[in-house]
């Protein structure tokens, strides 16, 4: 599943990441995350980075266009 620009919002907002640390944890420019964000016009590669880097932070996400966050326990079994 290929996450939605609408998840990455909701994603991102919810682990307190700023539109630069999550371009830098995906290794994307800021301008990308936020053209994807925007309109979703970016390649599949920059999508599957930040959707990467968003997993890592403790996002889950589902085919319902829903997001939800690992609790702290499950982020400390890392």
């Amino acid at each position: 599943m290929i996450i939605t620009p609408r998840q990455c919002r909701m994603a991102r907002a919810g682990l307190g990441l700023t539109l630069c640390e999550l371009a830098c944890n995906a290794q994307v420019s800021v301008n990308t995350l936020r053209r994807f964000e925007d309109d979703g016009r970016v390649t599949m590669r920059t999508i599957v980075k930040v959707q990467a880097a968003l997993l890592h932070a403790g996002a889950k996400f589902a085919v319902c266009d829903t997001v939800s966050l690992s609790s702290a326990d499950d982020l400390a079994s890392l």
